[in-house]
């Protein structure tokens, strides 16, 4: 016990030149993980991304084939962002107030309130569905298939290019 104290209180190896904070310096090692780990990312980032690009496809595709099934005008709106949304709202023919509230997630960064804003938005989005299913005839229900992706992914092309369904126009 005593020679650790000593040990501790000999201060002969210390240099004054440098503050006593070891360096940080990345070892080869760490160099290696760094590029294993980006090796792993960057590949997972281009299929995500590919992933991404063919959903929002299947997904603008359907919602024009929607818009042109109810007769909707402006169908091509189903491939820019935002006005998407505005064309589900106008195919849905749903109160504006639930084009308000979908169109409100931008301040779903701010806590707490964004995830208010986030179930009130998926709500409306659901609402807006269930109109259209009631328009061209299919169960309503299925509007609510939007909280399985998987499932809902496949309810999507069945109510743009099943045969069910027709152009009318009720309220």
């Amino acid at each position: 016990m005593l020679t650790l104290l000593a040990q501790l209180d000999d201060f002969s190896g210390f240099d004054s030149s440098t503050s006593g904070i070891p360096e940080l310096t990345t070892s080869t090692a760490d160099a290696g993980s760094i590029a294993a780990l980006m090796a792993w990312i960057l590949p997972m980032m281009g299929i995500l991304s590919i992933i991404g690009l063919a959903l929002y496809i299947y997904m603008a595709l359907a919602l024009y084939a929607v818009a042109k099934k109810t007769n909707t005008p402006n169908a091509w709106m189903a491939w820019v962002p935002i006005a998407n949304i505005v064309l589900t709202w106008q195919v849905s023919k749903t109160p504006v107030w639930a084009l308000i509230v979908v169109l409100c997630l931008v301040l779903g960064a701010i806590p707490i309130l964004g995830t208010i804003i986030a179930m009130a938005s998926a709500a409306a989005m659901i609402f807006m569905w269930w109109k259209i299913c009631e328009r061209l005839g299919y169960p309503t229900w299925w509007s609510i298939m939007q909280l399985i992706f998987p499932v809902w992914i496949v309810m999507v092309g069945i109510i743009a290019w099943g045969k069910k369904g027709s152009t009318t126009t009720t309220a």
